[in-house]
């Protein structure tokens, strides 16, 4: 199997941001047989939102999906910690 990828996806509770995730999870986007992490920016507001796209994502039980790992936030920093290639814009 390979190493999982993380994809960062902002807006992750909106109409476009959902429908994203789905095909992500599914292997649609980086192909069937590369695992993926999630990590989700939201805007304060729509937190409870995103919680509940998650969990309709652990319905599906995705196989590539690793939602262990996932990051859930609404802090920039955290969502750019683990995205190297993004800590300079993320940066202020």
């Amino acid at each position: 199997m390979k190493n999982p990828v993380r994809v960062a996806v902002t807006g992750a509770a909106g109409q476009i941001g959902y429908q994203l995730l789905f095909r992500i999870a599914a292997g649609d986007m980086l192909g069937p047989d590369q695992p993926v992490i999630l990590q989700l920016l939201e805007i304060p507001p729509a937190m409870n939102a995103v919680q509940g796209v998650v969990m309709e994502l652990e319905d599906c039980a995705f196989p590539l999906l690793l939602l262990s790992y996932a990051i859930i936030t609404r802090y920039l920093e955290n969502y750019c910690a683990y995205l190297p290639y993004m800590r300079h814009r993320c940066q202020r």
